[in-house]
């Protein structure tokens, strides 16, 4: 593959993906899960544990290749142990 043409390298990556999703949907069937897993879910899923588990922002963006910090601090919303904190008091 020529990896100099983005249209060719879009093609295959989203052949791969829709491969993969297609998996995913048999082995949750078999597995009897009743959610909607998908390799965008999986992606999403990882970043989230992977900051609840202290990874820096940085790094959790640099190993999703995204180009700009922002799209990371998506994640960042969901994980904030400050947060997570001040809703436990609800919880005493």
């Amino acid at each position: 593959m020529d990896l100099n043409n983005p249209v060719a390298v879009d093609k295959a990556i989203s052949g791969a993906t829709a491969y993969i999703n297609k998996n995913l949907k048999i082995l949750a069937k078999k597995a009897e899960i009743d959610k909607n897993i998908s390799f965008h879910v999986s992606r999403h899923t990882w970043a989230t544990i992977a900051l609840r588990k202290g990874v820096t922002l940085l790094a959790v963006s640099k190993l999703l290749g995204h180009s700009n910090i922002r799209e990371t601090m998506i994640y960042a919303k969901i994980v904030n142990p400050d947060l997570d904190l001040a809703m436990d008091k609800f919880n005493d």
